[in-house]
Formats: structure tokens, sequence, C-alpha cells
């Protein structure tokens, strides 16, 4: 994933834009925590070290994984926290918190065979050189620290998290920049609130110390 100490070749993350670690449920083992305290790292500095090896990269991670459903659709540990599912290795708070969102999947309909689009879009390789060529792109971001105000929201991780996800809404939405103050909000700003919502819910879940907050748009 990192760095490859047999022959010395630079991993996935240096290579990529994205890293999407799938059946996120099912991931075996790090007895020794090397791998948890590897991304903790990452995922803060975006540094890592392997060996006799350090460096730096800018890939992203998404993780994908299936939960227990009830009857409803609804979460079976939605009281005890939907991370009770994963992997103990993986439960670690410290861990969780550096991640900026949660997707509720369980809300999204099955595909079937109406999900296919009718109409004209983007082919998705095109798609993937637009989103790689607007990462680098800064303007996004100076627009999101200048025009969003949030109401308690005081942690750093919280903030972080939240203007990345609005950057990357703003990017994909509005790549002109053409946007309303209330379609800023609407479409980007709190959107990414309630995905980092999500992470401190769960996180209170967890662990008390994560104390309940309940951050909004001004």
């Amino acid at each position: 994933m990192f760095h490859h100490n047999g022959n010395n070749t630079p991993g996935l993350v240096t290579r990529y834009d994205l890293v999407v670690l799938d059946e996120i449920q099912s991931i075996q083992g790090d007895s020794t925590g090397e791998l948890v305290a590897g991304l903790k790292v990452y995922l803060e500095s975006g540094r890592f070290s392997r060996g006799n090896t350090e460096a730096s990269a800018e890939a992203g991670f998404v993780m994908l994984g299936n939960i227990t459903l009830d009857e409803n659709h609804k979460p079976v540990y939605s009281d005890e926290g939907i991370f009770n599912e994963i992997p103990n290795f993986l439960r670690d708070t410290a861990f969780i918190d550096r991640i900026h969102g949660i997707i509720s999947g369980w809300l999204m309909p099955r595909i079937s065979k109406d999900t296919p689009s009718q109409s004209l879009g983007f082919k998705g390789d095109f798609f993937s050189e637009v989103l790689h060529n607007l990462r680098s792109e800064p303007q996004y971001t100076d627009y999101v620290n200048l025009n969003m105000r949030l109401i308690d929201c005081n942690d750093l991780r919280d903030r972080k998290a939240i203007v990345r996800l609005a950057t990357a809404y703003l990017k994909v939405l509005f790549p002109d920049l053409q946007v309303s103050d209330s379609e800023f909000i609407k479409y980007c700003v709190q959107p990414a609130v309630d995905l980092r919502q999500q992470v401190r819910d769960e996180l209170h879940k967890m662990d008390k110390e994560y104390a309940k907050v309940y951050i909004s748009v001004e």
C-alpha cells in the first residue's frame, strides 16, 4: 500500500489519487497494530515510513463494507455503533476520527434495471481526468475558507474534514465557481457537515470522551 521493501518500489498511495479498500469488514489481522499506526500517521500528515523509506503522498482512502440491516433496512447496531461490525484492530477511535465522513449506504436504493441513466454523461475515464486535474487547483479551498461559517465546530479535525468535503462538492457541482451563497450552503457545506456529523456521532457511541456535538451552518 505504501512501499514494497522487497523490491523497493513505491506503493499505491504514491501512484493514485484514491485507494479503495473493499469488504473492510473482512480484513484480517494486524495483531502488531502496524497497519493502523501507519494509516493514522498518513491520514493526519500525508507522510509514511516503511523500512528506510520516508515519503509523502496525496492519495485519499475510501473504505467500503457491509453491515447487518434489520427488517426496516436500518443498521442492527445503530445504538451500539455501526463500527461494531468491523475488525477489532480498526475500531481505534483515533483512527476513526481521521475519517472525514460516513456515507449511509443503507439509504441508497438497490441497483435495478432502472438504475442506468438514459441521459448523456461523461465517460468514466474522462471524468477521472477532470477530477485529477481539479485536485491541484487551490481556488476552491480558498473559496470554502472565505465563505463557510460553522457553528459549534471548534475541533480542528472536524473543520479540516468539512473544508475538504465542501471543497470536493464545490469542484464537482460548481467548477466555474459561479455559485450563490444559498447554493453554496445547500449543496456544498451542509452535505459536508452531515457526512462529518456521522463520524462524530459514531465516535460518541464508542467513547464518551468524544463529546456529543451538533455542527451546524451559520
